[in-house]
């Protein structure tokens, strides 16, 4: 191939970059889509004695002890920006570095949530989760919730708790181009974490391991409960 200006180099490096460097080129807005949908063979969760006992447990605490909103909480959770599309494994080391004050890579995460070109199976995290923190069955699946009271609520626990819970978004419903929507950016499939609320302000603090660079950022409760029940799944791991 013969180039016959300074600028046919360039456009020629561009090009190979992007073939080479393929999902890691992303926009300014968006990140990549980094869950697994049904079509690509990620699974419904399925219910066990155990984990239906421990989702009913932790509702009844919700009942009783969070009748009244305390202030605020903030956790000091580590932000490890996700490789590829490797959100999933990323907010499995986030809360397991938070929780041990260490971590393995994030690709033998990513090996042991099965994670694909395609993403994660949300179902398998909390599995991984529990095996990798070593405490028994503490982190459920949870899709069913009576309203966003009860949603807020959970999520409040689990951080009260020192828990860092994890989120499966869709922001494109809500994403105006702008960022004053509410999410500063657009995703169709993305987990992050929780780290911090603050009901003064009424806002969520999530730890998020996107590549656009976010870190922990505040989003309004309203809207991350939007992006959450816009999510297929509209679940979270608590």
């Amino acid at each position: 191939m013969k180039f016959r200006t300074f600028r046919d180099v360039v456009v020629a490096l561009v090009l190979i970059l992007l073939v080479v460097l393929g999902d890691s080129v992303i926009s300014e807005a968006s990140d990549g889509d980094g869950d697994m949908t049904y079509e690509e063979g990620a699974q419904a969760w399925q219910d066990t004695e155990e984990s239906l006992r421990i989702r009913e447990a932790k509702k009844a605490q919700v009942k009783k002890r969070w009748a009244e909103p305390t202030e605020t909480c903030i956790l000091d959770v580590t932000i490890f920006v996700q490789s590829e599309n490797w959100c999933g494994p990323a907010t499995v080391k986030q809360v397991v570095h938070f929780i041990k004050g260490q971590s393995k890579e994030m690709s033998e995460y990513a090996a042991l949530l099965g994670t694909t070109s395609d993403g994660t199976d949300m179902t398998v995290i909390p599995g991984v989760l529990n095996q990798e923190l070593g405490i028994g069955t503490v982190y459920t699946y949870e899709d069913q919730f009576a309203d966003q009271t009860e949603w807020q609520n959970l999520l409040k626990a689990s951080m009260d708790n020192s828990l860092p819970a994890i989120l499966d978004i869709d922001s494109s419903q809500v994403y105006d181009g702008s960022g004053e929507c509410g999410f500063p950016y657009e995703t169709t499939g993305h987990f992050v974490n929780m780290s911090g609320y603050d009901y003064e302000t009424m806002a969520f603090r999530i730890a998020d391991p996107t590549r656009l660079g976010y870190g922990n950022h505040w989003v309004d409760m309203d809207v991350l409960y939007r992006v959450n029940m816009d999510h297929f799944r509209h679940a979270i791991i608590h």
